[in-house]
């Protein structure tokens, strides 16, 4: 079934990636102009990977294990994502100060905090699911 809360999820985590195709998750510490997902190949392949992923995990609706560990690698990839965008802002580990974080930071950092919390969700409504059939199959 299509319709489930978790495949909600997932759609929602597609939308929220291809708005970051459009909105700057930030810009360079020193010159200041913005940083676009496309500027950055492995930001731009990480976020179309967790995007395609999770519209191949809606499509396993019928194979929840399946999804369990595809939507465990959407988080991997949204993590992966945030550290990349953190390091092409920054461009060091070690050049971290506040008030270079406010400068920086745009709008498009907040979309990958959104795409964790909507995966950590899809991830506890699949396992919901899988335990309800688990405990339907007991019962017969």
């Amino acid at each position: 079934m299509i319709q489930r809360i978790q495949s909600i999820y997932l759609l929602a985590i597609v939308v929220v990636n291809a708005l970051l195709l459009t909105i700057p998750f930030g810009a360079h510490a020193q010159s200041g102009e913005d940083l676009l997902i496309q500027n950055n190949h492995f930001t731009l392949i990480t976020v179309a990977a967790s995007t395609l992923i999770a519209i191949y995990t809606i499509l396993q609706f019928k194979n929840r294990p399946k999804q369990l560990k595809l939507v465990k690698m959407i988080g991997a990839l949204i993590i992966t994502f945030s550290v990349a965008a953190h390091m092409a802002v920054h461009e060091s580990l070690f050049s971290f100060s506040i008030d270079a974080l406010k400068e920086t930071i745009r709008l498009g950092m907040i979309f990958p905090m959104i795409s964790l919390v909507l995966a950590f969700l899809a991830h506890k409504a699949i396992k919901k699911d899988d335990q309800l059939v688990k405990s339907v199959d007991r019962l017969r």
